[in-house]
């Protein structure tokens, strides 16, 4: 009001918060009203709301201060809520710099500071430098199951956990220093495998390294009606499918074990031993040559303390009554220590060895011409690895397996005492376990 009536026309106004001060010249005013935005020409600084004191705007209009001083009540303070954009301090501690694409802040110790996390979505990447861990994870863990992170894929048709190197490194190494498993994988699945390796390169598909003392490097278990594991090879006449190398001089490289009705090992092909066999018995299973489609035939192997091998046929006398056998070339080579016998076929006559095997040859004597002679000549290996490898006939068990039995069911005792318990302790309470 200017003089009891309304003011109007333009007029040099100048407005005034504390030391900050904002001059707006020719403002139009009509009938006392008058609209102006503060901070349009000098913005206010946030400090001068950093305390809750009340603070007054003074309004100077042509050279006039008016009164009585405005107060600035809760609603100019809201201007405060733009330093939250900025991000300036985390838990009272202070942010340097803003992050950019696929970047986090992080807390190095001391500050906040944005860092590439390596994980971009909707697809996660890891993308990384030469020399660098991409993606690391330390476990401290030390009891229970602790996941350091877990990935819940809800689609049926997409990977999970996809890793892929084109390097000469490994795709994935995992070191385990728990008590608890490495990686454990479940599959619920009614089609899908458990694990799925593709191995394209010149290196191992899998290598396990385990140097733990009472656990297994791998541990299969199956309740369904499928093979645990299945293993296809299309590799060349020199790749394996499996192939086991055991450094060790007392442990045994591969260990099936079975107390039930089902085969240890099952091979449908030829299978080729280097070094000794060693089993309670062995026996040949061929489909019955007189009803194939419905029975089989059984038939012992020769057993012999020595290591003996069996030559026999059948020769006809000459017009003297005797006859030259003539045995391969490699015979004397291979065999030592030979044992004779012969029997006449459709007539009796005081047949002899006339000269033992020499030249890998042997003469009958004694016979009447044209006498059909059966022969039988054995002979003890003496080949290198023979000579090194003497069947050995009676061995004492070693004192922590002596009370116990190879068989010991059929001794009627119970599995505790057998050899398996022994090397096997976690049988004992496993489900083969006799009960």
């Amino acid at each position: 009001m200017q003089n009891g009536s309304p003011v109007n026309g333009n007029k040099n106004i100048t407005f005034t918060i504390g030391s900050w001060s904002e001059n707006h010249p020719n403002v139009l005013i009509e009938d006392g009203l008058y609209s102006v935005t503060l901070g349009q020409n000098y913005p206010l600084p946030v400090s001068l709301f950093n305390n809750s004191s009340t603070l007054q705007l003074q309004i100077n209009v042509a050279g006039t201060n008016l009164t009585p001083l405005t107060d600035l009540l809760s609603v100019p303070y809201a201007f405060k809520t733009e330093e939250a954009v900025n991000c300036k301090k985390i838990a009272g501690n202070p942010v340097i710099g803003s992050p950019s694409l696929n970047q986090v802040l992080k807390w190095n110790g001391t500050e906040w500071q944005p860092q590439n996390d390596g994980l971009s979505l909707p697809y996660s990447e890891l993308s990384y430098n030469a020399g660098t861990t991409a993606f690391l994870i330390h476990n401290t863990g030390t009891s229970g199951h602790v996941a350091e992170f877990e990935i819940d894929n809800p689609s049926h048709t997409s990977t999970l956990l996809n890793l892929q190197t084109n390097g000469s490194g490994e795709a994935i190494t995992i070191y385990n220093d728990g008590s608890n498993d490495a990686i454990q994988i479940n599959n619920n699945s009614n089609s899908g495998v458990g694990i799925n390796i593709d191995n394209d390169g010149w290196h191992d598909a899998m290598y396990i390294n385990n140097s733990s003392n009472s656990q297994f490097g791998i541990w299969l278990k199956n309740y369904s009606s499928y093979e645990a594991l299945q293993v296809e090879n299309y590799g060349d006449e020199h790749s394996a499918n499996i192939r086991i190398i055991n450094p060790s001089n007392d442990q045994n490289a591969l260990n099936a074990y079975t107390d039930g009705t089902g085969y240890a090992g099952r091979f449908f092909g030829n299978v080729s031993i280097t070094g000794s066999c060693t089993k309670a018995s062995g026996t040949f299973k061929i489909d019955h040559p007189l009803d194939p489609e419905n029975k089989y035939l059984y038939h012992s192997f020769v057993e012999s303390p020595d290591m003996m091998n069996v030559y026999n046929g059948n020769i006809i006398l000459n017009e003297s009554g005797e006859a030259i056998v003539l045995l391969p070339d490699w015979f004397e080579a291979l065999n030592t220590d030979f044992r004779y016998q012969l029997t006449c076929i459709g007539a009796f006559a005081q047949v002899f060895i006339a000269d033992e095997i020499h030249n890998n040859k042997f003469r009958i004597a004694g016979g009447a011409p044209n006498l059909k002679i059966s022969w039988q000549v054995t002979g003890i290996r003496k080949d290198p690895w023979a000579n090194e490898h003497r069947v050995i006939v009676e061995e004492d068990k070693t004192p922590k397996e002596q009370g116990h039995y190879l068989h010991y069911k059929e001794y009627n005792q119970p599995f505790e005492k057998s050899i398996t318990a022994i090397e096997n302790p976690d049988l004992i309470d496993n489900s083969l376990k006799t009960k």
